[in-house]
């Protein structure tokens, strides 16, 4: 615990605002070590056979290549494990404790990922930095991490802010508040095309546009209909990608119009299709001097890297076709609050799932069922001296669990 005493911590200097704020995300290097990632990708792998396999009489090992198989190969479930649905919450198929496509893993609690990512004063410190905001809080909880296996599949390609709802773009989006999505690079391949190594795909600068594509693809109104999917989690489908290219073309010619009209132009002046004229008159939605182009990109990023993107970015984690190494990543969510949050039920909530998370019993440190037992009831306490060596992490190095 000695390495969290309390100190000061500077803004991560490597952190490009300017390049944040222009094209939407930022790889901020090694915010761990490459050593730090892989223990930590190794403690995460221990617990996801720990959860799922605990009951076998023969437990699976995370070392080997053909074990990891078994969370999405039934036929060499019911050949080799004594449940074969002992891979899904409950053993119900519809909770897989792995998403084959997102990578998702439902666990939360793993102390090592804890201390080193989400209590990291280099990761705190650097979505700052991005926020402008240093009164952050894990107010929703914890995140998950993502493993991805040798021959995932893609991620739906989304928005985690739904495109044609909640038109304040200011506040609560329905989903969650103002955010800068980020997680922490555990491993990834090398040697092989970033679009096969299970590395992130988005569509950087779509931040500059998302008001003009929410009104340009507006399912009833825009120029250029798509289907709205009407949830939070905002999957973008094959309608979405074949409307990138007028999408493009239409930024191309608003540009020059909205400036023309932000320069007091009158309308019989401006030049350009009388529909995109009568959009830009109408709407008058703010966009760059100079227009962007919307593509795709994968990220280029390694073990230790933090990842950070605009939420208003559509994006995706791309399918993993090396053979031997996973991908996997460890989210941070962390939210700006106002001060009248501190002392209030959530905050207390949220102090009592750290303490916990951070401070296991000693019936908890090796189990990971019984630290997943505690996200959900209040039967943890620690003794007095783990609870004053938590305090410096608490109201030391991340100053809003004070």
């Amino acid at each position: 615990m000695n390495a969290y005493k309390k100190q000061d911590h500077d803004y991560c200097e490597s952190v490009d605002l300017e390049r944040y704020d222009e094209q939407g995300f930022f790889v901020c290097p090694q915010v761990i070590s490459s050593d730090c990632a892989e223990s930590l990708s190794e403690s995460l792998m221990k617990d996801l056979f720990d959860m799922a396999f605990h009951k076998e009489r023969t437990p699976p090992s995370p070392l080997r290549i053909e074990d990891r198989r078994l969370f999405f190969d039934r036929a060499l479930r019911e050949r080799r494990l004594d449940d074969p649905n002992c891979v899904y919450a409950g053993g119900n198929p519809r909770r897989p404790l792995l998403s084959y496509n997102t990578g998702m893993v439902n666990l939360c609690l793993n102390p090592d990922i804890m201390r080193h990512v989400q209590y990291n004063p280099d990761v705190y410190e650097s979505i700052a930095k991005l926020y402008g905001d240093r009164q952050l809080v894990y107010r929703h909880g914890f995140d998950r991490a993502s493993i991805k296996f040798s021959g995932s599949a893609n991620m739906p390609l989304h928005l985690d802010k739904n495109l044609f709802h909640d038109i304040d773009d200011v506040g609560y989006d329905g989903r969650f508040d103002r955010r800068v999505q980020a997680f922490v690079v555990g491993r990834i391949p090398q040697g092989i095309p970033l679009r096969d190594a299970g590395t992130i795909e988005l569509i950087p600068y779509f931040h500059h546009y998302f008001v003009f594509a929410r009104h340009f693809l507006h399912p009833k109104e825009g120029l250029h209909p798509i289907k709205d999917k009407k949830n939070g989690f905002h999957v973008l489908g094959k309608d979405f990608v074949q409307a990138l290219k007028p999408l493009n073309e239409a930024i191309r010619l608003y540009t020059p119009i909205y400036h023309a009209i932000a320069d007091g132009a009158s309308k019989s002046s401006l030049d350009g299709p009388s529909e995109l004229v009568d959009f830009a008159w109408k709407y008058r939605i703010p966009v760059p001097q100079k227009p962007y182009q919307l593509a795709f990109e994968c990220v280029d990023c390694e073990a230790g890297d933090m990842v950070c993107f605009d939420q208003r970015l559509p994006h995706r984690n791309r399918r993993n076709l090396h053979e031997e190494v996973e991908r996997i990543v460890f989210y941070v969510r962390l939210f700006p609050v106002d001060k009248q949050w501190y002392g209030s039920d959530e905050h207390r909530e949220m102090m009592r799932l750290h303490v916990q998370g951070i401070a296991p019993g000693p019936e908890h440190r090796s189990n990971v069922t019984e630290r997943e037992v505690l996200k959900r009831d209040g039967s943890f306490a620690c003794d007095e001296q783990e609870v004053n060596d938590l305090s410096y992490l608490l109201t030391g190095l991340v100053p809003h669990c004070g």
